[in-house]
């Protein structure tokens, strides 16, 4: 192999082992963060948040983002890219000759009978580094991952998406946007709802109950809401335009709106 030829060889191998050197690194540095986060898809995609109460979702949202933005920035104070000697070194100890540190290496005298040598130890480098293989780093990653979870994990959370079909991208948004306002007693609020007809109809009020798919009601009708709440509650309606109202408070301790 000549010289030329050997710097790009050496050139493109020093490069892929330091990929897979950084990659280690970013594993090592972020490994808590990556168990969190797929464990926490495996759970939710596994229907596992939609089974608790409002008020437990809620509560659990708020240590869910502190703990991930804790692996987060403990991921990155962690994260020590590979330096050019690591990268060197990963590929120098495949042989007792040292190859690539030992390129950068040169002879004391330089007169004519050492060059020839040094040219033939050169020579003899350049060969060995031919032999050398990307570090395969079988032995780091067994140390950081003895049960191959780097592997478990994103399968499985693969499978419980697959299983979960349709509902796989509502379950995950569910998980991550849960009724705060339960923290505060929303979900123990019971709301009354009912329609007055207009006066003109003489018809009592209708009122709505849960369940009910169609309700025919004359022009003019006025729906009433009612609810006990700890404070005012907003109504948000949907439609060609959003628009939202605040609950009332009425004399007997209520919230309407209308």
């Amino acid at each position: 192999m000549d010289q030329g030829e050997g710097l790009n060889t050496l050139g493109k191998k020093l490069a892929a082992t330091r990929r897979r050197l950084t990659l280690l690194a970013m594993g090592r540095a972020g490994w808590p963060a990556f168990v969190f986060a797929a464990v926490f898809l495996a759970i939710a995609l596994a229907g596992v948040f939609d089974r608790l109460s409002s008020f437990l979702a809620a509560a659990i949202l708020p240590v869910l983002i502190l703990a991930g933005l804790g692996l987060l920035w403990m991921s990155w104070r962690r994260y020590q890219p590979p330096t050019e000697a690591d990268v060197i070194r990963a590929l120098d100890r495949q042989s007792e000759l040292r190859p690539v540190s030992s390129l950068t290496d040169r002879p004391a005298d330089a007169s004519a009978a050492p060059a020839s040598l040094w040219r033939a130890h050169r020579a003899r480098l350049m060969a060995e580094i031919g032999n050398l293989r990307l570090p395969c780093l079988g032995a780091e990653w067994a140390a950081l991952d003895p049960y191959r979870l780097r592997y478990v994990l994103p399968v499985g959370v693969i499978a419980l998406a697959l299983i979960a079909g349709p509902a796989a991208p509502g379950r995950i948004l569910r998980a991550l946007s849960p009724d705060l306002g339960a923290l505060a007693g929303a979900d123990k609020m019971v709301v009354e709802a009912w329609v007055t007809p207009p006066e003109y109809t003489g018809r009592a009020p209708i009122f709505l109950q849960a369940g009910m798919k169609e309700v025919r009601v004359p022009a003019g009708s006025e729906v009433t809401l009612r609810t006990q709440a700890p404070s005012a509650p907003k109504l948000i309606l949907r439609g060609d335009k959003r628009k939202t109202l605040r609950f009332a408070k009425t004399p007997e301790g209520a919230f309407e709106a209308r």
